[in-house]
């Protein structure tokens, strides 16, 4: 790649920060979360020289399942899942716990949320939160339904904080949580000022965070009546240089090797999953690519974008976490984080790879422009900040 095309694709990530966050779970089924900072402007024409900012931690023993999200140069984590004992036995409620950490204050990031959000808490606990902002709110939409004592659904619900009033305001929940008995998982991708959710057995619906009514409303396009990519993977969308939308979302293809041995029998970190648990293998890694048009009308999928720079990657990992950050403009960021060692407690890896876009209308599909990487580094090379830690998991990234 000529170096000035490296320039004009690295352009947009120029003196920002990428904050990668991640958590790390023990046996007791609680998690310390803590902020990796990386500057994008030492990625240099020739060689990745990638500089280490700070590991932050923001808070051991907390719980799992929080929601992660930007509010103006701060980084917001918002509700997760406690348990409770009921007199029987120990159920998972949502939270309503928050933690802030402010970019803006090397020194002091860690914030008290009472003085961010003018002593207003969460109405509501939230299970896996979206956390979005949008023309100065935050918002926070629970993405998954529990079960109460009673067997009924947690509701969760929908909030949002203006700090022009000073408080959070409760908005009407997600349609999906109608459609529980399919699947207590919301899916969802932000575009624009709209938040799209569905689920199985689920028509689509559309939140307007424009919209002063605040009001859920079926969505229906004139091409398909359901997501055409995958449900259970996040989903980034980017504006083309037309106004419409192309939507990514990465799904791993690999297959099982063989049960992981090495992982404690007794960590209960994680009540929904047991993905971290096997020993896996990278193939034909791509992308899902959908295009929304600029009116909202229109979503169709188009051709696979393969990843054959995955190729150079280790095969034989465990716990593959994907993450898709926009750069600005039509240049996308691809995270992977995985352990390719032995062991309980294994060193994480993480693979990125930046790259360039541009439509191909006669073959209705997109096509790289530029590409730079795939690169590696390691998370946290001081080691883990409890012993009792069995993995680390990668759960969001954020450009600022």
């Amino acid at each position: 790649m000529e170096e000035e095309d490296q320039k004009e694709m690295i352009a947009a990530g120029v003196d920002k920060t990428l904050y990668l966050c991640f958590g790390e779970y023990n046996q007791q089924g609680m998690v310390s979360y803590t902020i990796q900072a990386l500057r994008l402007r030492d990625f240099g024409p020739h060689k990745v020289n990638i500089k280490q900012l700070g590991v932050y931690i923001i808070g051991q023993g907390l719980r799992p399942n929080m929601g992660i999200g930007a509010f103006g140069s701060k980084i917001v984590l918002a509700g997760g899942c406690e348990s409770i004992y009921d007199g029987c036995k120990y159920r998972s409620c949502p939270s309503k716990d928050m933690y802030v950490f402010e970019t803006e204050d090397p020194n002091e990031p860690i914030k008290d949320p009472c003085d961010v959000f003018n002593n207003s808490t969460l109405q509501r606990g939230k299970s896996c939160p979206l956390v979005a902002q949008h023309d100065g709110k935050l918002y926070v939409l629970s993405t998954l339904c529990l079960k109460t004592w009673a067997r009924d659904p947690f509701r969760g619900g929908f909030e949002m904080f203006d700090p022009k009033v000073g408080k959070w305001a409760t908005l009407p929940e997600s349609p999906t949580f109608g459609y529980i008995r399919h699947s207590r998982w919301t899916s969802y991708v932000v575009v624009g000022s709209n938040i799209f959710v569905s689920t199985l057995c689920c028509p689509i619906y559309r939140f307007d965070m424009a919209d002063p009514n605040h009001q859920w409303k079926q969505h229906n396009f004139t091409d398909c009546s359901e997501f055409p990519m995958p449900l259970d993977c996040q989903t980034l969308a980017v504006e083309t240089r037309h106004g419409d939308w192309v939507l990514f979302t990465c799904k791993l293809e690999a297959h099982l090797i063989a049960d992981d041995k090495d992982y404690p029998k007794d960590d209960n970190y994680d009540m929904f999953d047991d993905f971290h648990r096997h020993l896996l293998e990278w193939k034909g890694t791509s992308m899902s690519v959908c295009l929304m048009s600029k009116d909202l009308t229109s979503l169709k999928a188009l051709e696979p974008l393969k990843l054959p720079h995955l190729d150079t990657l280790p095969r034989r990992v465990r716990n593959i976490e994907p993450m898709l950050v926009h750069l600005g403009a039509q240049t996308v960021c691809l995270i992977l984080s995985a352990d390719t060692r032995d062991g309980a407690m294994r060193e994480k890896q993480i693979f990125s790879m930046m790259f360039e876009f541009e439509i191909v209308e006669s073959r209705c599909a997109l096509a790289f422009r530029n590409f730079y990487g795939p690169f590696k580094f390691t998370y946290d090379a001081d080691g883990p900040s409890d012993s009792r830690t069995t993995r680390v998991g990668m759960l969001g990234a954020i450009l600022l």
